[in-house]
């Protein structure tokens, strides 16, 4: 019983997140870490489901896809910060038509690498990359 009622509180929570990033009235930082707790409590709520499926099921019948993209830009390439402003905003158009729910955080580190979550199959991930590789070398938003 405790379980089960333990696995109903983190659904409400899930549910809780999602209208919260739904609702757009969160910044960006929030919305991203509205979208890791979410992934968070998904990720223990399907390892508990594997052997009851309730979980699975429910999660299989959610109409929300939500995804989120971390890119880490080398530091020593030495891109303006309105640079990254500029892509962040250009990707967010590109990808908000397919994908609403989409999370993107753009930072400096020491290497060049992008990081996809939320999405299911591999065809959407190679859509979501040649999207951003489109974006990337089309440079029009630059100027």
């Amino acid at each position: 019983m405790q379980d089960y009622f333990l696995e109903s509180l983190k659904l409400q929570r899930i549910d809780f997140f999602l209208k919260l990033v739904a609702a757009s009235e969160c910044s960006d930082e929030e919305k991203g870490l509205a979208l890791q707790w979410v992934s968070e409590l998904t990720d223990e709520l399907m390892a508990k489901s594997e052997a009851t499926n309730t979980t699975a099921q429910w999660m299989s019948s959610a109409e929300v896809t939500f995804m989120r993209i971390e890119i880490m830009i080398d530091k020593e390439q030495k891109i303006s910060q309105s640079t990254l402003d500029a892509l962040e905003s250009e990707l967010y158009r590109n990808l908000r038509p397919l994908y609403p729910k989409t999370v993107i955080r753009i930072r400096k580190g020491s290497s060049n690498g992008v990081e996809l979550t939320g999405l299911q199959l591999d065809e959407e991930r190679k859509q979501v990359m040649k999207i951003m590789q489109k974006v990337w070398e089309d440079d029009s938003w630059l100027h």
